[in-house]
């Protein structure tokens, strides 16, 4: 019986632990931004440090003359120092489903305290909506 009880302990502890973690993180989240952008689902971060250090503003889209939808955002480091960041667009039909495969993700520099001007166009006219992804590598 008295091993019994530092074992309950340590999974008490673990458990704790778990649950203060899940509190900080939520797994993917919408981007920080910044201006008069509400990202919704438009913009999400993957990873705590691309939520904490990239701001997402100025999310643009417009059908290019063929029919296609091209995105572009400005992504913003918050950090004074220079940051790798991964990005990709993925574009969804009018149900939301992908229209085919994701990119492959984009890794760009953004310099301390700057912006990037960050577009894509879908190759498909079927594309209603689109998601924008970024995270730290």
């Amino acid at each position: 019986m008295g091993r019994d009880v530092p074992v309950a302990r340590l999974a008490l502890l673990l458990l704790a632990a778990a649950c203060l973690w899940g509190c900080a993180w939520r797994g993917p989240m919408p981007a920080a931004t910044l201006g008069d952008l509400d990202p919704g689902p438009r913009v999400m971060a993957f990873d705590q440090a691309a939520w904490k250090l990239v701001a997402a503003q100025n999310l643009a889209e417009r059908r290019n003359n063929d029919g296609r939808l091209h995105v572009a955002v400005e992504l913003v480091n918050l950090s004074t120092s220079d940051l790798d960041v991964g990005v990709r667009v993925v574009f969804l039909d009018e149900q939301g489903r992908l229209i085919s495969q994701a990119s492959p993700w984009e890794v760009v520099v953004i310099a301390g305290s700057s912006m990037l001007l960050y577009d894509a166009a879908c190759l498909d006219t079927r594309a209603q909506t689109y998601r924008v992804e970024i995270r730290t590598p």
